[in-house]
């Protein structure tokens, strides 16, 4: 996050996206509000420029929002929370400025940023009408303060475009962002280890039998099987909600088993929590549908 610069536009779009999360009377701010806000953003701002000159009405996008969301019931708190998605959406938006060599966030980035988060509300509309990255980026590459010259910006240019540093508020999120990016990948970290912890303890029992150590048993080894067949899909991202379910099932039968014998598997116990805490992670970031916020 450090050597970024978000611009007045930005600053001022960020301010209006709470404005916008009040006028619907909803307890958050989400990327909805942040793409309410990028249509209200001045006629200068290079976001306006590019919905204008690739023909997306900022109208038509409000139209759409307001057909889509709810009105909320919540009161005016004095400070509203970004959404996971909006929050990501601010981090993509600072990747996109890394990426063209600016040392600014302007609204460019932010349109990006909506863009290539992909699963919020905001990505949903601005698909709705057609919009892709791709073309969007194009545009803005070819934007004059933006400009050929990718490798960052003048003095006149940076004043043109209102840089400034964050402060306040902003300077909240993007701490927020950063700390959220961090608990990530502490995330994928900790399920990456269980995973492995358990396919390990998996195919002990399984490797013993084949090497005559132990007898066989059945139902030790059906369950050591499915407990493999878990953690393989817990170690892929995209199929690892299945394999969570499939441990805390199988933790679940095994646990029952050794209790029934006088057994406190505190093994078990231990992974099925860990397990359980993955789960529950992941089905909190699972992408909602238009009609949901985020």
């Amino acid at each position: 996050m450090q050597g970024f610069n978000f611009t007045t536009h930005v600053r001022k779009v960020l301010a209006m996206a709470r404005e916008e999360a009040v006028r619907l009377h909803h307890p958050y701010v989400g990327t909805e509000h942040i793409l309410l806000a990028l249509t209200r953003a001045d006629e200068e701002s290079v976001a306006t420029a590019v919905l204008r000159n690739l023909r997306i009405d900022p109208e038509g996008i409000r139209q759409k929002i307001d057909d889509t969301i709810k009105i909320g019931k919540a009161e005016q708190p004095s400070d509203l929370p970004y959404t996971s998605r909006a929050k990501k959406v601010l981090e993509l938006a600072m990747s996109e400025a890394r990426e063209l060599h600016h040392s600014y966030v302007g609204t460019e980035h932010l349109l990006l940023g909506l863009l290539r988060e992909e699963k919020g509300i905001g990505a949903q509309v601005l698909a709705y009408h057609g919009l892709t990255r791709d073309e969007a980026r194009a545009e803005v590459v070819r934007h004059p303060t933006v400009g050929a010259r990718a490798g960052g910006i003048d003095a006149t240019n940076r004043k043109r475009s209102g840089a400034g540093p964050i402060t306040g508020k902003e300077e909240r999120v993007a701490q927020a962002v950063s700390m959220a990016s961090r608990s990530q990948f502490a995330a994928v970290a900790f399920w990456m280890t269980l995973a492995l912890v358990v396919l390990i303890d998996s195919v002990r029992p399984i490797v013993a039998v084949l090497a005559g150590v132990e007898q066989f048993d059945r139902q030790v080894v059906v369950l050591a099987s499915i407990e493999i067949v878990g953690a393989l899909l817990f170690l892929v991202p995209k199929t690892l909600r299945y394999g969570a379910w499939i441990l805390l099932a199988v933790f679940a039968v095994a646990i029952v088993a050794h209790l029934a014998k006088g057994e406190f598997p505190a093994p078990l116990f231990v992974y099925a929590a860990g397990t359980y805490f993955v789960l529950v992670q992941k089905q909190a970031k699972r992408p909602r549908s238009l009609g949901s916020h985020s």
